[in-house]
């Protein structure tokens, strides 16, 4: 069969997270424990947002409960993003998307944006509630780089050597005259300062992607040497045709575990600070039993 199957990551920023510092309870939420029913984190965050929103006495509160638009689906992209330096601005532009024309329906053109923010700062914080250890990670990563006027470099588990570097923008006018007619704009130039603001923001998720990409490449070059060659992967989705879709799943299971069996952590806080930033505490999250896992990559 030439069918492509693909085993799609559960979550896997917090995936990441969640198995660089062996963390049991966020592991749990992102289906990285063996032996239970399907986790599901986003109906998990949807529960605990409804619950804070049916305690509060805030009409914004009432007001999204009685909208018939709080879903799972709604608060989906705001989760999945987290593990990648999602914060409440972004979150609330995922909330307004999503909710549309329904939401200006409801809320009114003029209240959209403060009602969206409002779920947007709850969904956030019940994010941070429920996956600890992540938002512990996000910081630490953050700390490694934060002030620093230099590019920050890291080398992948599998030998890939990573730099990021986002320079200073400086404005620029343009005004010139076509024809007859004055044209004026402005376009950005990059200077030789580096964006510490910038580079703070996003080494989370420029760390994550390099070790999806590292977990992809670790993927490819096991299955290949099972003579599995027709591959079809990206990010965090994995896939093969239908008849090896048995062993191809197993061996994204134990790839996954032989990345974070790596001191991961303690390698890039060592490339990224030297090693003089403290690393969150680890868990006690069993690598191996990933593994026996059913919905870790589906």
């Amino acid at each position: 069969s030439t069918l492509p199957v693909a085993f799609d990551g559960s979550c896997s920023g917090i995936q990441h997270f969640s198995a660089m510092f062996k963390d049991e309870v966020g592991g749990r939420e992102v289906n990285l424990v063996a032996d239970l029913d399907r986790q599901d984190i986003y109906n998990t965050v949807k529960e605990a947002v409804t619950g804070v929103l049916e305690a509060s006495e805030d009409e914004l509160a009432q007001q999204w409960l009685n909208s018939g638009l709080l879903s799972r689906k709604l608060l989906k992209t705001p989760t999945m993003t987290y593990g990648y330096s999602s914060e409440v601005p972004g979150m609330t532009d995922q909330i307004t998307d999503e909710v549309g024309h329904a939401g200006v329906e409801f809320f009114g053109k003029e209240n959209m944006f403060k009602a969206c923010s409002f779920l947007a700062k709850v969904t956030f914080d019940e994010i941070e509630k429920t996956v600890v250890k992540a938002a512990e990670a996000k910081t630490w990563l953050q700390q490694c780089v934060r002030g620093e006027q230099k590019p920050a470099q890291w080398t992948t588990p599998d030998g890939l050597v990573v730099v990021q570097k986002y320079k200073v923008q400086k404005p620029k006018r343009l005004d010139i005259v076509v024809g007859s007619e004055r044209q004026r704009s402005q376009y950005a130039v990059p200077t030789d300062a580096v964006d510490s603001r910038k580079m703070a923001s996003s080494i989370s998720p420029n760390v994550i992607h390099s070790l999806d990409a590292t977990h992809i490449r670790m993927v490819a070059l096991a299955a290949s040497s099972e003579q599995m060659h027709s591959l079809a992967m990206i990010h965090d989705s994995f896939g093969c045709h239908a008849a090896d879709a048995g062993r191809f799943f197993q061996i994204i299971r134990e790839e996954f575990v032989n990345l974070y069996n790596k001191n991961v952590a303690k390698d890039l806080n060592a490339d990224l600070s030297g090693g003089t930033v403290d690393l969150p505490t680890m868990g006690n999250l069993d690598l191996e039993g990933v593994i026996g896992t059913d919905y870790s990559f589906a």
